[in-house]
Order: structure tokens, then sequence, then C-alpha cells
């Protein structure tokens, strides 16, 4: 939400707004380097027509991951 958004008040944006006892859910995710690169290439090739950076051979695309994970809850 930006703050343009929060001064026009339109009732559509409203589940956008954290309001006082809202509950906001934190993970982390720890991956390796090779699946952040296609993460991130795929991110960047949404505005082209490239392919992303693929962690697997013969011209396949996808990733392969197993992490950890850490999360966290906070009453706004």
């Amino acid at each position: 939400m930006t703050e343009k958004a929060a001064q026009d008040n339109k009732q559509a944006d409203w589940d956008e707004i954290l309001y006082e006892g809202d509950i906001i859910e934190l993970e982390i995710q720890t991956i390796d380097l090779r699946t952040y690169d296609y993460l991130n290439s795929l991110a960047m090739s949404e505005d082209s027509s490239a392919n992303p950076i693929s962690n697997f051979t013969n011209g396949c695309l996808g990733y392969f991951s197993a992490y950890s994970s850490v999360r966290m809850q906070i009453v706004f």
C-alpha cells in the first residue's frame, strides 16, 4: 500500500491496511545460490523474452530445492 492509496481511503484497498491486532507472519527460507540465481533470473525475465537460468542440464527449465525455514508471528 502506498501512502497516496492510504490517503485516498478507497474501500477496495482496506484489505491492504494493517490494523491494530492484525497478525503478521514472516517466514525466512534458506536456499542455495543456484536456486537463487534461477528465481532471480526468472523474475528479471518477465519483462523480456529471455529464459531464466536453470539448475538442470539439457535445456530443462525449473529448479529443485530443499531448504530450512524459520517462522515467526507478531501482533501489530
